[in-house]
C-alpha cells in the first residue's frame, strides 16, 4: 500500500509556472544524528542545533526518622560528580525533593558522555552523612514527546485527507508548533512602553528556513516569568532566563515539514555568543487546531480589530476623562483665587472703614433712623462715605492749622507781657536808690503817671484773648469759600474744645 502523502515531483517549468520559490523545488536534507552532533541552523543569528543530553538521575533515600532533618542537596551532587569521571556534568540541577527521594536533572556535553556515564551511575549506592545506610541510584532517559511521520500521518488520515496537495494550508501537515522559544534570540526592538524586547517574524522566517520555504509565520508572546531569584541548587551554565514565545510555521511543502519534525526532534537550540553558550529546550509538535489556515487567521484578524477599536475607544474616553478632570479642576482654582481676591478686598475696605472712623475724620451727625442715639453715624455707600470724609479731613486739617497759630500768637504775648513786667520790675528797683536829676523830674513824673494809668486801666487778659481769636477767626473765614463755612465748627464748639 502506498503512503498517503506522496510527496510531488515538480520539473523546473511546472515550478515556474506555479510560482513555487527555488528552495521548495530543492529541499535540504538535515544530517542525522549519527552524521554529525551539532547543526549550523543560521550563521548570522549563530544558531546551532545539538542532540538532547538530558538525563533524570533519581536518588533513593533510606528512611527518614526525624522530622526535622534536612538532607544536604550539594553532597548529593558532588557524590554524583565523583561517579561519572572522567565525564563531567554541564549542567545539574535538582528539581524535586521529598522524604523518599531526590529527583535531579543533569545534561553533558555530547552524546558519547552520556552514553558512557549511564552505567556509570545506574545501580550504583554511596554513603551520605546524614543517613548510616546507603543511597540508591536510578538513571531515567527523556522520552521523546515529538510525534513520528506514522503518527501525524494516521492522524490526519482519521481526519478525512486524502492527499497533501488537495487539503487546504492550515488544514494538512504543514505547520509545526514550537514553545519556549527565548524572544531575546528572535528580536530587535524594545516596546518603549513596557520595556520589553518584540519578537521578529522576519528573524523567525530566517532561522527556520534552513528546512525549507516558509509560507506563513505567527508568533505568541508568553507570560513573563515571575522574579524567584538565583537557583543555588544548579550547578553548571544557566539556560535563559528570559521570557519566552511560542512558534507556529507553516512550510509550503510536505518535505521541508517532515525536515523539520526530523531536524528539531530530541533537540536543543544552542545560541553561541563568543565562548559562552546558551541553551533552550524547545518542545517539539505539529499542529492539528489548523491554527494558520486561511478561515483561522482571516477570524483572528477581524477580532484584533475589535480588540483594536476597543482600545482605542478606551484610550480616548480616557482622555476625555482626564480633559474634564482638568478643566474641572482648573475652573475650581479660578474659583477659590476669585474668593481669596474679594475677600482680600473686602478685609481691605473693612481696614479702611475702621481706620477712618477711629481717627475721627468726620463729625458725627443725627440719625434720623435711630432717635435714641442721635450721635450714631448713618450708613453710607463706600464711595460716598471716603469722599466726604476726604473733604472733612482737608477742612479740619485747616481750622487745625489756625488754631495752632492762635496759640502761637497767645504765648507769644503772653510772653512778652511777662518780659515787659520784669523790666519794669528791674527799673523800679534800679531807681529806688538814686536821686532823680532835675532835669528828669518831669519825665519821671509823667511816666510814672503813665505807668499808673496802664496798670490800673489795662484791659483783663481773658478779654484780650477773646478778642485777638476773634480777629483770627474772621481773617480764616474770609479767605475761604462758602462750602468751608458750612463745615467749620461753631464757636461754642471751638470754646468748649478750647
Amino acid at each position: 500500500m502506498s503512503t498517503a502523502f506522496p510527496l510531488p515531483v515538480l520539473t523546473p517549468p511546472m515550478a515556474m509556472a506555479l510560482g513555487v520559490p527555488k528552495l521548495v523545488q530543492q529541499p535540504q536534507i538535515i544530517p542525522t544524528l549519527s552524521e554529525t552532533e551539532e547543526i549550523l541552523v543560521n550563521s548570522r543569528l549563530q544558531l546551532f542545533l545539538k542532540p538532547l543530553t538530558r538525563l533524570n538521575i533519581v536518588v533513593t533515600l533510606p528512611e527518614i526518622k526525624l522530622s526535622a532533618m534536612s538532607v544536604s542537596n550539594w553532597e548529593i551532587m558532588e557524590k554524583l560528580k565523583t561517579l561519572v569521571k572522567p565525564e563531567q556534568f554541564e549542567f545539574l540541577n535538582v528539581v524535586n525533593l521529598s522524604r523518599e527521594s531526590v529527583t535531579l536533572e543533569a545534561e553533558f556535553s555530547s552524546v558519547r558522555a552520556m552514553r558512557r556515564s549511564i552505567p556509570l551511575m545506574t545501580g550504583q549506592r554511596f554513603k551520605h552523612s546524614k543517613f548510616t545506610d546507603l543511597l540508591s541510584i536510578k538513571v531515567v532517559t527523556f522520552d521523546t514527546v515529538a510525534p513520528v511521520k506514522s503518527e501525524w500521518e494516521a492522524i490526519f488520515r482519521d481526519k478525512g485527507m486524502i492527499s497533501f496537495q488537495t487539503s487546504a494550508p492550515g488544514d494538512r501537515p504543514d505547520t509545526i508548533r514550537l514553545e519556549n522559544l527565548p524572544i531575546a534570540w528572535f528580536s530587535e526592538t524594545v516596546d518603549p512602553i513596557n520595556n520589553r524586547l518584540i519578537p521578529s517574524t522576519k528573524i523567525l522566517r530566517e532561522a527556520f528556513e534552513r528546512f525549507g520555504g516558509i509560507r506563513r509565520v505567527e508568533i505568541i508572546a508568553d507570560a513573563p516569568p515571575s522574579e524567584d531569584g538565583a537557583n543555588f541548587n544548579s550547578f553548571g551554565p544557566g539556560h535563559t532566563q528570559n521570557q519566552n514565545m511560542t512558534a507556529y510555521i507553516q512550510y509550503f511543502d510536505y518535505q521541508s515539514f517532515c525536515n523539520a519534525m526530523d531536524g528539531l526532534r530530541d533537540r536543543k537550540l544552542v545560541k553561541k555568543a563568543g565562548e559562552a553558550e546558551n541553551a533552550a529546550f524547545i518542545n517539539l509538535s505539529v499542529d492539528m487546531t489548523s491554527y494558520l489556515s486561511d478561515e483561522n487567521v482571516k477570524k483572528r484578524l477581524r477580532q484584533q480589530e475589535k480588540r483594536n477599536e476597543l482600545q482605542k475607544l478606551l484610550e480616548q474616553k480616557k482622555w476625555l476623562e482626564e480633559q474634564l478632570d482638568m478643566h474641572s479642576r482648573i475652573e475650581e482654582e479660578t474659583q477659590q483665587q476669585e474668593h481669596k481676591t474679594r475677600i482680600s478686598f473686602l478685609a481691605q475696605q473693612k481696614n479702611t472703614f475702621e481706620y477712618i472712623s477711629r481717627k475721627s475724620i468726620f463729625r458725627p451727625y443725627h440719625n434720623p433712623y435711630n432717635q435714641g442715639n442721635p450721635r450714631r453715624m448713618k450708613p453710607r455707600p463706600p464711595r460716598e462715605e471716603v469722599e466726604r470724609a476726604t473733604e472733612m479731613s482737608t477742612y479740619q486739617l485747616r481750622y487745625c492749622e489756625a488754631k495752632s497759630l492762635l496759640g502761637f500768637l497767645l504765648v507769644g504775648a503772653a510772653e512778652a507781657r511777662n518780659e515787659e513786667q520784669k523790666e519794669r520790675k528791674k527799673g523800679k528797683n534800679r531807681d529806688k536808690y538814686r536821686r532823680p536829676h532835675s532835669h528828669d523830674r518831669r519825665k519821671d513824673s509823667s511816666s510814672s503817671i503813665e505807668l499808673f494809668q496802664s496798670d490800673s486801666d489795662s484791659p483783663d487778659k481773658s478779654s484780650m484773648e477773646v478778642e485777638m481769636r476773634q480777629r483770627l477767626k474772621n481773617r480764616f473765614r474770609s479767605s475761604h469759600t462758602s462750602t468751608s463755612s458750612k463745615n467749620m465748627p461753631s464757636d461754642s464748639d471751638d470754646d468748649v474744645a478750647h
